[in-house]
């Protein structure tokens, strides 16, 4: 049976994934890093904060979870937790909660902090490292299936899923919640972003595949996805969103780590997983990394146009909402599903002078064409990358 996406979430500065989904299609774009708004974002750092929003958003539109029926589960008798025992979890994110563990200052007494005192009691989840924001989804989800996090920088978000489809695969769970979330706005990171060279202004803004493009800005988004095992015609769709679950057709993992920064400029690891991913098929959407940095955009599409036959559409989300690192690559996937589903390509309205290719149709106005099978692909600094492909088949 085959490892499907029964249902997502979106947060974006423009709003939800319909809201994003309309904005995207209007040809709107940020020029500048922009927050979410989380008014009701809770007591939790920003990025835990992000992740729980769209995390209990997919769980509420998960019908087939077991005594979740909409809501979160309650505390059962003697004070045990109704748990969701067969959903597992995986997060991703680049660097958790950069903003807040660069400038942490542990709230305990000195003497609680040293010796036997520095013993953590039971729920205390400190904003360090990684794994803290799985910890706190655990507890507020009610979750008590496999948890993992996936940091693999700009391409955790795509590897996240395809771990989760390899976790289904195992049988280690019945269904993964995947969650990628990402607000990485500290100074020290924005100016070691602008040293690389790779930031762009608020004129130009980020251009993906353009001629003229100056490097990505910094965004902040969070998404995620629900993956299940299941024969595709029992899900039951959620209200608004008919037939846009979609398969996960294939899928595969490499690493050009030929440098901490920059990827091999022959793209021959890229070219190799979109081959294998493509399997002599086409595609008709090609959601790319295009980040619009001078080295990311020519490589990229040399290996689109080296293992691609045919004229293929090919889109890049940063040009609207600026480089969400590790969260990037699962926004696209959930763009994805919503272009399966509604049979649309949002423009790339920011590439009004595109680079030259002899495969790659970017389109600065809306496409409407059926989406049968679409491409996602994602890359990392430090060298990890990933190609996945989707088909609606449900």
């Amino acid at each position: 049976m085959p490892q499907v996406i029964s249902s997502y979430a979106l947060l974006t500065p423009f709003g939800d994934a319909d809201q994003t989904w309309s904005a995207l299609l209007d040809g709107r774009c940020l020029t500048e890093s922009a927050r979410v708004d989380l008014a009701a974002g809770g007591p939790h750092p920003r990025v835990t904060s992000l992740a729980l929003q769209v995390g209990r958003d997919v769980m509420r539109q998960t019908k087939t979870s077991v005594g979740w029926h909409g809501q979160v589960p309650s505390t059962g008798s003697h004070g045990q937790i109704a748990s969701e025992s067969d959903t597992g979890l995986i997060v991703a994110t680049s660097k958790g909660e950069i903003d807040t563990w660069l400038e942490y200052t542990d709230p305990r007494p000195q003497n609680a902090r040293e010796g036997a005192g520095s013993t953590l009691v039971a729920g205390d989840v400190f904003p360090m490292g990684l794994a803290a924001i799985a910890a706190t989804l655990v507890r507020e989800l009610r979750i008590s299936g496999p948890v993992l996090t996936v940091s693999a920088a700009c391409a955790s978000g795509l590897i996240a899923l395809i771990r989760g489809v390899l976790m289904l695969r195992s049988g280690e769970a019945r269904r993964i919640l995947v969650v990628a979330a990402e607000s990485s706005f500290h100074p020290l990171l924005l100016a070691s972003y602008q040293r690389l060279g790779v930031l762009t202004d608020q004129v130009t803004g980020c251009r993906p595949f353009d001629r003229d493009r100056r490097g990505f800005f910094v965004g902040e988004a969070a998404a995620a996805v629900m993956l299940e095992t299941k024969p595709t015609d029992t899900f039951s769709h959620s209200p608004g969103t008919p037939g846009e679950c979609c398969t996960v057709d294939a899928f595969a993992l490499g690493s050009d780590a030929v440098s901490i920064t920059a990827s091999d400029p022959r793209g021959l690891v890229l070219r190799n997983l979109i081959q294998r991913v493509s399997g002599g098929r086409g595609f008709d959407l090609i959601h790319a990394h295009g980040t619009g940095t001078d080295l990311n955009d020519p490589i990229e599409l040399n290996a689109i146009d080296a293992a691609i036959t045919g004229a293929t559409p090919v889109y890049s989300h940063k040009g609207a909402l600026g480089h969400t690192l590790g969260a990037s690559s699962l926004v696209s996937v959930v763009l994805n599903c919503m272009a399966h589903g509604r049979g649309l390509i949002p423009p790339n309205s920011r590439t009004p002078n595109p680079l030259p290719t002899r495969s790659a149709i970017i389109a600065d106005t809306p496409l409407s064409r059926p989406i049968r099978r679409s491409l996602i692909i994602a890359a990392g600094f430090g060298g990890p990358v990933a190609a996945l492909a989707c088909s609606r088949d449900c």
